[in-house]
């Protein structure tokens, strides 16, 4: 190789770099969270358009941590979801006698630490009516725990729960008596 050549590669060889390099960052940085588990339930129903999912008297229950991290749920493709008809809200003292037909249909663990749970309603003024459970190792349903916060942002009510329960497996959401639900987001730590 010449002296010429290699001056020229010298030069063309960095800049190669730095255009290859700039490249790779036309993408948006993704924040991804190996612990965030998100469901879509916005297209839930089979009306057009498809719409959220319609709460009637029902409780919302599925087992944590398992499936892809992004679900997109429907009346058709309801993934591990379970909505089931109870009729109770977040007074009810005995939810074994209430709930418990319904968590048969979530087959126990993996057993994983529970960091937060988010859940997404049409904003109807009631989300502070939301409270969560979550059964733990033994097959116990924990007392319904209201939310530590609601924010409204006149569109979409979120009602969060921020907690630390070690080797729980499944929650169960209780809802007003009507409401129309958007998503549910939750976050779990590795044992």
């Amino acid at each position: 190789m010449t002296f010429q050549r290699s001056r020229l590669l010298g030069r063309v060889v960095p800049v190669l770099v730095i255009v290859a390099s700039a490249g790779c960052n036309d993408q948006e940085p993704t924040d991804t969270d190996p612990g965030l588990y998100t469901l879509r339930l916005d297209h839930y129903e089979t009306t057009e358009p498809p719409g959220p999912l319609d709460i009637a008297n029902e409780t919302l229950m599925l087992p944590l941590g398992r499936g892809a991290v992004e679900q997109e749920l429907t009346r058709e493709a309801p993934g591990d979801l379970v909505v089931a008809y109870t009729r109770i809200g977040c007074d009810i003292d005995d939810l074994e006698g209430h709930i418990g037909s319904a968590s048969d249909e979530i087959s126990a663990g993996p057993f994983v630490r529970l960091r937060e749970i988010s859940i997404e309603q049409v904003s109807t003024g009631v989300a502070d009516q939301t409270c969560f459970s979550y059964r733990s190792r033994d097959g116990s349903w924990h007392a319904q725990i209201a939310p530590t916060s609601v924010d409204d942002d006149g569109e979409i009510e979120t009602s969060t729960l921020v907690l630390d329960a070690d080797e729980v497996d499944a929650v169960a959401i209780f809802l007003p008596t009507y409401t129309e639900v958007t998503g549910i987001t939750y976050r779990l730590d590795d044992h």
